[in-house]
């Protein structure tokens, strides 16, 4: 339990510097191109990759497990005009997606298998380095399934690995 909990005061300080670390934000630019808030993954040809799926129509439902400040999800928006949800345990984190994106938006603090969503809801759905989180793995990618409409898109990746 201590492991644990050292593990989250340091992803909470992490988007604590985050949110107001300039050097941080230039140097995501730099080697990610664009400022996502990464720690080592996420670069901007991963997220293109997932805009190639993101229907092109209006009403569209994204969310992203483990979303950190929500800034990819931001992203994702501005080029789609779509509803953004994210969540993850960082109160930090989520308390910065909400100020950063007041519109079209559903941050909320919340871990992984205990967290849900009515059926259908989510045309696309984003696990970035997150789903080894989870305490059941092919619990928790069912409910994943439930969550998202006939025709979602589910996209993973991980840190090092392509989508």
């Amino acid at each position: 339990m201590e492991k644990e909990l050292l593990f989250y005061q340091a992803y909470e300080k992490f988007y604590e510097m985050a949110a107001c670390s300039e050097a941080f934000g230039a140097f995501c630019r730099d080697a990610f191109g664009e400022d996502f808030s990464q720690d080592g993954f996420s670069d901007i040809n991963q997220i293109q990759m997932i805009l190639d799926y993101v229907p092109e129509r209006k009403d569209i439902h994204i969310l992203d497990i483990g979303c950190g400040n929500g800034k990819m999800l931001g992203y994702l928006q501005k080029k789609t005009g779509a509803f953004i949800y994210g969540f993850d345990y960082s109160e930090n984190a989520i308390t910065t997606a909400k100020q950063l994106f007041r519109t079209r938006s559903d941050f909320v603090q919340g871990i992984i298998g205990e967290i849900n969503y009515p059926a259908e809801t989510f045309d696309v759905v984003i696990a970035m380095d997150t789903l080894y989180f989870a305490p059941d793995l092919s619990e928790f990618v069912g409910q994943i399934m439930n969550w998202m409409k006939k025709d979602g898109v589910f996209f993973v990746g991980y840190q090092g690995a392509d989508i």
